[in-house]
């Protein structure tokens, strides 16, 4: 890890990011939203906000992440939300993908 840059904008983002997944499949588990269910989500997406507020520096953490950074996430992710290693690092990767699109999206407009 660049010491200077560090990883904690990316573990916030991921984090934001989890719990936001983790909020809509309880709330989706049986099939059907309540009205207390779709503002528990609206409720954990707002957080999605401060991804967008840190995208030069989720960008700049991104493009200097190193090999045991993504094992720090990988432990950071699984001690967090108490996954096993299989769930989490295919949890890492689909957050990785929503943030990075998340930063695309931005640039295109």
């Amino acid at each position: 890890m660049n010491e200077e840059i560090g990883i904690e904008n990316i573990k916030s983002a991921l984090k934001e990011v989890i719990e936001v997944g983790m909020t809509v499949a309880k709330a989706t588990a049986d099939g059907k939203i309540t009205f207390a269910e779709g503002v528990a989500i609206a409720w954990e997406a707002k957080d999605l906000v401060g991804i967008y507020k840190r995208i030069p520096e989720i960008k700049k953490e991104y493009e200097n992440l190193e090999t045991n950074d993504l094992e720090e996430l990988k432990q950071y992710v699984a001690e967090t939300f108490e996954l096993d290693n299989d769930k989490t690092e295919e949890i890492i990767e689909k957050s990785f993908n929503l943030i990075i699109a998340i930063v695309e999206l931005v640039k295109v407009l």
